[in-house]
């Protein structure tokens, strides 16, 4: 659920059905379906890959009818649920009695009891590590091949004629790897680029691993940058590049600390940008842009999770990560009108 409802929230959100319905093309695991059972629903739920466990029998499931179709490029099955089998199911819940739908709702939750409580879970993993053979394995060995390399996903990548030095460019200066002509990731990259796969395409590929890489192993905290004194006092401005964008953007940090005297202003860009906003005397620190910076919710808290900002102003996701505002240069404005911050 990330940062959305709580789960009491859930829960009432789930007591307000009379029946759960759960089409979906595959999965391992559909966790909403439990969620669902838990809470005494009958359950409706396509009889493909783990909807067949749920639609078993004493699971107080209806099975739904499903086609086959493939997944483009895998070929991996999946399951086009049936509309009619849909609302004709749901009609049979409609009109089953009070009773008997609370008989199949008491029977679904005891079944998800039964195979997903945490006693139940928590047993599967407790005898799987008990019957492990015991190991022995220094993970503090220097020079262990666990050994993890920051990324850099912002590198600059040069033009570079041959394609085989340039996909060797991008695993060196991008995931920081010494990658040799032998390796199967660069045999398929070379592949790729024989079959007319862009330049931007793996570049682009090459740029996201190397992100979710260190946001993995090297998280960026926000807390870290944050002064311990103003909490309940601060507000942000993410604007992760351009230069030119972060320029043009200190001409609204006046009028906001106007209209917000009390709040320290943060603002969030990228390491190379800083330089613009050094010594501007309206910003009361400039810290590190990440991808969580993003996630507006995120950064000022929502359901149990309280954020990092009172306020948080995020102008470059309708500039920079979706352009929202061409209109075709069609707007009409009223110059009269227009305000700031």
């Amino acid at each position: 659920m990330g940062f959305g409802v709580r789960e009491n929230q859930l829960n009432e959100i789930y007591n307000f059905m009379d029946v759960y319905c759960h089409p979906f093309t595959s999965g391992g695991q559909e966790i909403p379906i439990q969620e669902a059972k838990l809470t005494e629903l009958v359950t409706l739920v396509t009889d493909y890959s783990c909807g067949e466990e749920s639609c078993e029998e004493g699971s107080g499931s209806i099975a739904l009818e499903w086609t086959e179709y493939r997944e483009h490029q895998t070929e991996f099955k999946k399951a086009s649920t049936c509309p009619l089998s849909i609302a004709s199911n749901i009609g049979k819940v409609y009109d089953m009695s009070p009773s008997l739908r609370s008989e199949i709702g008491k029977t679904s939750r005891q079944w998800a009891l039964d195979n997903f409580s945490v006693g139940v879970i928590g047993k599967f993993f407790e005898d799987f590590i008990d019957n492990t053979d015991v190991k022995e394995y220094d993970f503090d060995k220097e020079g262990s091949s666990t050994e993890k390399k920051k990324n850099y996903p912002d590198a600059f990548i040069p033009h570079v004629e041959s394609d085989s030095d340039w996909v060797l460019t991008l695993y060196r200066d991008i995931l920081a790897m010494d990658n040799h002509t032998n390796d199967e990731g660069y045999k398929t990259w070379m592949n790729s680029l024989a079959n007319k796969v862009p330049r931007k395409q793996i570049e682009d590929y090459f740029r996201k691993v190397a992100r979710d890489h260190n946001q993995k192993h090297f998280p960026v905290k926000i807390e870290d940058f944050l002064d311990k004194d103003d909490k309940g006092s601060r507000m942000v401005y993410v604007m992760p590049e351009s230069p030119v964008d972060v320029f043009l953007s200190t001409a609204l940090f006046k009028s906001i600390k106007i209209k917000y005297p009390n709040y320290n202003l943060y603002v969030a860009t990228k390491p190379e940008n800083y330089h613009i906003l050094e010594g501007n005397e309206h910003v009361h620190k400039i810290i590190p842009y990440s991808v969580q910076f993003d996630d507006t919710l995120f950064l000022e808290g929502i359901g149990d999770h309280e954020g990092y900002f009172e306020i948080a102003f995020t102008p470059h996701l309708t500039t920079q990560r979706v352009n929202n505002y061409v209109h075709n240069n069609k707007d009409k404005v009223d110059k009269e009108d227009l305000c700031t911050f």
